[in-house]
């Protein structure tokens, strides 16, 4: 983490990566990002799989529900 993240550019962007990204996420006057407590959530996919959502939007929520 010594070496910044290209993706997170000093604040200006998001990295895809978050709280796993291997590069240091600093702002320009030198702060260090606060790591975020990010939910994951599991759904039981048709198939029988296991599916993992982030940043889950509410549409998706309401089409997963049986009702």
């Amino acid at each position: 983490r010594s070496i910044d993240c290209r993706y997170f550019d000093f604040g200006r962007d998001t990295c895809p990566f978050g709280g796993r990204c291997f590069y240091k996420h600093a702002y320009t006057d030198g702060r260090l990002e606060e790591p975020a407590t990010v939910a994951v959530l599991h759904f039981h996919a048709d198939n029988g799989s296991m599916e993992h959502a982030r940043n889950i939007g509410l549409a998706y929520l309401l089409s997963r529900l049986h009702l």
